[in-house]
Parts: structure tokens; C-alpha cells; sequence
């Protein structure tokens, strides 16, 4: 019997650390860098995952955008992107920005910060937390 509640007992503490690793995705990510540049960014530009509707909502700079995400362990890929349609002095900022999360295969999250990676491991894009 002690051991059955030892196992239950990991089993539910295995539960938890992903249901908090999972909120924690779930907040509002402010963008700090595109590929490790801070000077190209835009006031404003976000991004914000709801996990249960496996979607995303954020903005660009200039554009309202959203769309579609596949979440798992550390994959992540980004599907259907849409956005607003704004007419901004330069769009190519935010069209950078919507390139780099269609190149996005992996995340991870470190403390306060999100990043993520292309295919070869390149840091495309970092976030803060709000």
C-alpha cells in the first residue's frame, strides 16, 4: 500500500510541474530581440498562446495577428498565421517578425524569457515575460 501512494503521489507531482510549466507559456510574452537584435523591434510586439484552443494571438507592430500552434514538450510550430490589415510606414519589421515564427521547431522557457529556435538551433526570437 506505501508503495502504490509513492507512486501516486510522483505520478500527481509529474502532473503539476507540466500544468505549471504550461501556465507559464500562457501568459503575455513581450518580444525583446529578433535574432539577437534588439534595435528592429517595435513597441507592441507580442505574442500570447492559449494552450486548450491550441491558437495564438499576439501583435506584429503594426497588425493584430493570430492563428493556429502544435505544442509539444519543447516543439513548436506555428499554423495558419493571419493578422489585421493595417497600413503601416514600415511593415518590414512585423513581416520579419511573422517569417520568424513561421520558421519556429522548438521553444524553451528560462525563468522570465521565451525563446525560439529554428531547425538548426538559432535563436530566431526572445520574449519577455509581462
Amino acid at each position: 500500500m506505501r508503495i502504490f501512494t509513492i507512486i501516486v503521489g510522483l505520478f500527481l507531482i509529474g502532473c503539476s510541474v507540466k500544468e505549471v510549466k504550461n501556465m507559464n507559456l500562457e501568459q503575455m510574452w513581450i518580444l525583446q530581440k529578433m535574432q539577437s537584435k534588439t534595435l528592429q523591434v517595435k513597441k507592441g510586439m507580442n505574442i500570447k498562446f492559449n494552450l486548450k484552443e491550441s491558437s495564438f494571438y499576439g501583435n506584429d507592430g503594426c497588425n493584430n495577428i493570430f492563428g493556429q500552434v502544435e505544442i509539444s514538450k519543447e516543439k513548436l510550430a506555428f499554423k495558419n498565421i493571419n493578422s489585421t490589415l493595417m497600413a503601416c510606414e514600415d511593415m518590414e519589421v512585423s513581416n520579419k517578425f511573422v517569417n520568424l515564427l513561421e520558421k519556429t521547431v522548438s521553444y524553451k522557457v528560462s525563468e522570465d524569457r521565451l525563446y525560439f529556435y529554428d531547425k538548426d538551433k538559432n535563436i530566431l526570437l526572445e520574449f519577455m515575460s509581462k
